[in-house]
């Protein structure tokens, strides 16, 4: 732009001086022709009223005029009679402008090249005593004046030229200066992304434009400070979602993808540029749902994929939407292993009920039928079978009373209403009621430790005491010893509670803690356990944000500890 004003600028200038260089030269050139005219014109008057004379032409007036004047006399047939040029052959010079002009109305003037000199002249002839008195004088034509001039009008030129060209820089300058500005504003707008201190501007024409972008400097600014708000705060939430997300063009190329889709799917895959979703997974079920959605079969699409480390999750497939047009789609995945866990827990439990329940329910049946039957009429059988239709009854009730008790505690959540516990006085009372069981079968209760406050519901610790040392009971050795300690461990309050009876094998370890699992299930029907001991003391724990942990080896006892926060 710069380049074009200074082009520009310049050739203004140069065609300024050319037109005042050939508008002074025509100028000088008529003001010359002009006082040439005139001076023939005031010798002849001169002349003619001092009294023309051939004799007076070598007079000291004539010889006293700067320029050469030819005179001529010519009669009235066209000849001439006297010249002040001698040696020249005249022709008859009636037909000449100037003469017959003179004849007719006493002066005439002409203008033209000489056809005896050769040269440019002005004739000015004037009537006196019947003849024409001519007065010529040579002129230069406008070419000779120009040439001339020409070595004063070059060192004029080259000087306007070298001045022009100055004055066309410092002005092109001056006027590209606050465009420049304006333009080096809007530069540190795009590289900063920030309001700019447009300057104040010289010219009054372009201070409008400087106020516009200024005030669109901070309405720009806000703009993208809002976006890149906005962009933060969702990537945050994307990033931070547990569920995965990915988003594609219609071209199923991956547009977004959050952390936990890419750890789902292949924890190796780095979106550094434009990359298909085939990139990130060749699931075959993941994408068939995307290609039905995206062919418009269906505006949504679910499947539920098994990864490789035993991870279950529900993917779920949509069309994008703007303004009613599908501009590419997302794919959600969820995680569904816990609820697919509880769901197969829900029916082994719902199975393992119907069968826990439905044993001594047919052995109350049978005998009941036995009874009504007649079939049992000895006084000692009645008496035997009624003993086996109580105690089976019995154990009906507790196990009712364990399931009853479980889905309590899982339903409680944060309902249950926590006071401050002392864990000790929850194994004294454990032990003070667990004593005489103890004693019949020759175990011995041992209580260590020190007082211990946690913040939980006083039934449900007291039952986990009394779950955990009532099991150490019952599947110990004669003369077996249990041994309870409570201690504060840094925020934690440590129950463990140890025994040497027959342990629990590396093989059952892991499922002990389940709903009706048993160890050996000859010897839970003896002790009358229902299998939901342990579970019941689990879920307790959790309850507690508590930990459980087991040591345990067969033949040499079992240790389980439980740690509980303050």
């Amino acid at each position: 732009m710069k380049k074009r004003i200074f082009v520009v600028l310049t050739a203004a200038l140069m065609s300024s001086i050319i037109i005042l260089c050939l508008s002074s030269t025509l100028i000088y050139y008529n003001f010359y022709k002009i006082q040439s005219e005139n001076g023939i014109k005031a010798l002849a008057n001169l002349f003619v009223n001092t009294g023309f004379s051939p004799d007076n032409l070598s007079g000291d007036l004539i010889k006293n005029i700067p320029y050469e004047v030819r005179i001529t006399l010519i009669d009235s047939e066209g000849n001439v009679d006297f010249d002040t040029r001698k040696n020249l052959k005249f022709e008859n010079h009636l037909d000449r402008e100037e003469v017959k002009e003179a004849f007719a109305s006493g002066t005439g003037e002409a203008t033209r090249k000489s056809d005896t000199l050769g040269k440019d002249a002005y004739y000015y002839a004037i009537k006196y005593k019947g003849y024409v008195v001519r007065f010529s004088r040579e002129i230069n034509n406008i070419s000779s004046v120009f040439v001339s001039i020409v070595p004063y009008v070059v060192v004029v030129v080259f000087a306007l030229i070298v001045m022009s060209t100055v004055i066309a820089s410092k002005l092109s300058e001056s006027l590209i200066k606050p465009v420049n500005t304006l333009v080096e504003s809007l530069n540190v707008l795009k590289r900063n992304e920030k309001s700019v201190d447009v300057p104040e501007i010289e010219y009054d024409e372009l201070r409008p434009i400087a106020r516009t972008i200024k005030d669109l400097s901070y309405e720009l600014w806000g703009y993208i400070a809002s976006l890149k708000e906005e962009k933060e705060t969702i990537s945050l939430i994307t990033e931070n979602m547990v569920e995965g997300m990915i988003l594609l063009d219609n071209y199923l190329n991956i547009l977004s993808v959050n952390k936990s889709a890419i750890n789902i799917l292949n924890h190796e895959f780095v979106l550094d540029k434009t990359k298909n979703i085939l990139q990130l997974t060749r699931n075959s079920e993941i994408i068939s749902a995307i290609e039905t959605v995206k062919s418009n079969k269906s505006p949504s699409a679910s499947v539920t994929i098994t990864t490789s480390n035993q991870k279950h999750y529900k993917v779920f497939v949509n069309h994008a939407k703007s303004n009613n047009f599908v501009c590419g789609i997302i794919v959600l995945i969820v995680d569904v292993t816990e609820s697919i866990k509880v769901e197969e827990i829900r029916r082994d439990f719902a199975a393992n009920v119907s069968h826990e329940l439905k044993t001594p329910l047919t052995t109350i049946k049978g005998f009941g039928e036995m009874l009504s039957a007649g079939i049992i009429t000895d006084r000692s059988d009645i008496s035997r079978y009624g003993s086996t239709i109580c105690r089976e009854a019995e154990r009906l009730i507790l196990l009712i009373n364990d399931i009853i008790r479980l889905s309590e505690i899982e339903e409680a959540g944060s309902i249950k209403e926590k006071t401050p516990v002392d864990l000790l006085e929850c194994v004294e009372e454990a032990k003070n009621v667990l004593q005489k069981i103890a004693a019949e079968k020759g175990v011995s209760i041992e209580i260590d430790g020190e007082s211990a406050v946690v913040s939980g519901n006083k039934s449900y610790l007291n039952e986990l005491v009394l779950n955990l040392a009532d099991n150490a009971i019952k599947y110990n050795n004669v003369d077996g010893h249990v041994w309870i300690s409570v201690k504060n461990f840094d925020s934690k309050a440590l129950l463990v509670v140890k025994d040497d009876g027959i342990g629990i094998s590396k093989e059952h370890q892991e499922r002990i803690f389940e709903r009706f699992y048993r160890v050996d299930k000859s010897r839970s029907k003896q002790t009358g356990g229902t299998g939901l001991g342990l579970s019941i003391v689990k879920h307790i724990v959790n309850f507690h944000n508590g930990t459980i942990s087991l040591k345990s080896e067969e033949g040499m006892g079992t240790e389980i500890t439980v740690s509980l926060p303050k």
